[in-house]
């Protein structure tokens, strides 16, 4: 992907003034552009499904999103471990565990026996290339979650700029196994992340 990032300054004589206008994204001869009208509407129509219970499931904590987009793709051929994961993407167990178990918060990925596999819906997305279609459709299903959905709205409020400290507050609010500042900051980082790379695939006109 070849990104071009185009900034003014609202003051010329004051570098603090400079303000990001646009992005543009490129690949192989196709605009990642999905349109900011495009992104509202998704959120508008978010399932606002409730976050996982303390002991059921786990809040996403692996910020690098091309990564688990990656992941995808490596399994789409047969289920791995966390120790294969890490492996093939030269990281700890810990951090194989913490991105299979972001694909399995959005529905893309399933664990069974040890081992992490793509559910159908994990497997649609994984047959598409990188382009808008399946971009669509993975911000589809992180705006469906609730604090997710919250978290972005509340970006595009501020002008694209997120702010960690709602976002930690919003997650303090509906996830149950979140129960600390520091905790919240944590997994904060991760939504802000996510949320950068929605704002990455889509035009600022």
């Amino acid at each position: 992907i070849y990104a071009f990032h185009i900034f003014e300054f609202t003051d010329i004589n004051n570098y603090s003034s400079m303000k990001k206008v646009k992005q543009v994204n490129f690949i192989v001869d196709q605009n990642l552009d999905i349109s900011i009208d495009e992104l509202k509407y998704i959120s508008s129509n978010s399932k606002c499904f409730p976050e996982p219970e303390k002991g059921n499931g786990t809040y996403p904590q692996a910020n690098n999103f091309t990564r688990i987009l990656n992941l995808l793709q490596y399994l789409k051929d047969e289920p791995k471990d966390k120790v294969e994961l890490s492996n093939q993407y030269q990281f700890d167990e810990r951090q194989g565990d913490y991105y299979a178990n972001a694909l399995v918060y959005l529905n893309f990925a399933e664990k069974s026996n040890g081992k992490f596999k793509l559910t159908p819906l994990g497997k649609n997305i994984a047959s598409y290339p990188n382009n808008n279609t399946r971009n669509k459709l993975v911000i589809e299903q992180i705006l469906n979650h609730i604090t997710f959905k919250e978290a972005f709205d509340n970006t595009l409020r501020n002008g694209g700029f997120s702010d960690k400290g709602y976002i930690a507050s919003i997650l303090k609010k509906y996830v149950t196994s979140i129960n600390s500042d520091k905790t919240a900051l944590r997994r904060a980082s991760t939504v802000s992340a996510w949320i950068n790379w929605i704002l990455s695939v889509a035009s600022a006109e």
